[in-house]
């Protein structure tokens, strides 16, 4: 699960939000198979927001989430899906790293 803060109004009240949310890229379309049949198409990449928290809300007890204006959680939606990307190639990264660091660590031994 990625997050990213922002901060939103809310009956005139601005207030600093944690916004947890899961990303999925999609699959590439696949125009040919292997054996020259044809290919199909490939799937979509999925967003959501899982859960909107105070961030003062250190234990992250009380989800915002239902109390929200719908154009809210719209506009919630929308950084989460442009955040998406970057998060999930951050956390690749980071885990071909954490591969890596335990291949060399292997290799001392």
């Amino acid at each position: 699960m990625s997050e990213f803060t922002t901060t939103i109004e809310v009956h005139g009240d601005e207030l600093d939000v944690v916004v947890e949310f899961t990303y999925s890229p999609g699959t590439p379309d696949v125009m040919y198979l292997s054996n020259g049949d044809p290919g199909y198409p490939g799937d979509p990449g999925e967003c959501e927001v899982e859960a909107v928290y105070r961030t003062d809300d250190k234990k992250r007890v009380k989800d915002l989430m239902p109390a929200l204006p719908k154009d809210i959680i719209e506009y919630l939606f929308e950084q989460a899906c442009s955040e998406g990307p970057e998060s999930y190639n951050d956390a690749r990264e980071a885990a071909m790293e954490d591969k890596a660091e335990a291949a060399r660590e292997r290799d001392w031994d």
